[in-house]
């Protein structure tokens, strides 16, 4: 296995974390973005306190972990051919 095949793996698994993350704790996430310093001077602050922010961040949530099992699976079968 080569370095290449060895940084995609850790890539993929970096996108199934984070994308687990927001699916399971998306208020979480919204709670942490929100303390960040000079989060109220975002022109999206109003949008990032509603409840359409915390499905935002589960459809990106679940289309990261899609995306991340895809590539995971054509990972493992090029690995066994």
């Amino acid at each position: 296995m080569d370095s290449l095949q060895v940084l995609s793996y850790v890539l993929v698994v970096f996108v199934l974390a984070l994308g687990g993350v927001l699916v399971i704790w998306p208020r979480r996430m919204q709670q942490y973005v929100l303390k960040m310093p000079g989060a109220k001077f975002h022109p999206f602050y109003r949008w990032m306190e509603s409840k359409s922010y915390v499905w935002a961040l589960r459809v990106l949530g679940v289309c990261s972990l899609i995306v991340a099992s895809i590539f995971l699976a054509v990972l493992v079968y090029s690995d066994l051919t």
